[in-house]
């Protein structure tokens, strides 16, 4: 069994050890921050449908933090309004705009950004002055969220982005009402109406 075993000289050295470790660790951390920073996001979700609003806050910060500091771009708008949703959830609508405002900015900042992702967080701004009551300011999220979301899908063909602007026209709808302009209220429900009508024909 001697013979078997590997002279001392041969054996890699205590550097040359701690310096492969760091190659393979340093090769492999952003695919393993991202699998984690996954998990936690997914933990978070769960947790927020299950109304455990507590743990879900736990684990979508650590989930914003991991994005955060390991530079993972493409998920931090998507972290950022998760948080922001779950802080709504908990009646903190201050925190959820100062969040939503971070996420429009680095959104609006990113070369290869996406339309339908800018579409969804103004409406979820305007749902959040609604929140505020502050009306006209919800309105004006509310209108840019149509008209992104719409541009977005012009051949009115991805049915998920159709009920999304279906969802942000019945929403202004709602707010229109509570502004007592019925007759403006009525043609954005017919609008949202039509299009899930067409959603469900062409599905």
């Amino acid at each position: 069994t001697e013979e078997l075993m590997p002279s001392e000289e041969e054996l890699p050295s205590e550097e040359e050890y701690i310096a492969a470790n760091f190659a393979y660790f340093q090769g492999d951390r952003p695919e393993f921050y991202q699998s984690l920073r996954d998990a936690y996001s997914r933990l978070g979700r769960v947790m927020m449908k299950r109304k455990e609003l507590i743990e879900s806050e736990d684990m979508l910060k650590v989930a914003a933090d991991i994005s955060a500091a390991e530079n993972i771009l493409e998920k931090q708008p998507e972290d950022l309004m998760f948080l922001a949703c779950l802080y709504l959830k908990q009646g903190k609508s201050w925190q959820s705009e100062k969040l939503l405002k971070r996420c429009l900015s680095i959104l609006e900042a990113s070369p290869n950004v996406s339309i339908r992702l800018v579409a969804l967080c103004h409406h979820r701004l305007a749902l959040v002055y609604c929140h505020l009551s502050l009306l006209f300011k919800a309105e004006k999220y509310f209108k840019k969220a149509s008209e992104l979301m719409g541009a977005s899908d012009q051949g009115a063909l991805n049915r998920l982005t159709q009920r999304r602007l279906a969802a942000i026209l019945k929403d202004y709808a709602v707010l229109l009402n509570r502004m007592r302009r019925e007759s403006e209220a009525d043609k954005y429900y017919a609008q949202a109406r039509k299009i899930l009508s067409s959603s469900l024909l062409t599905g």
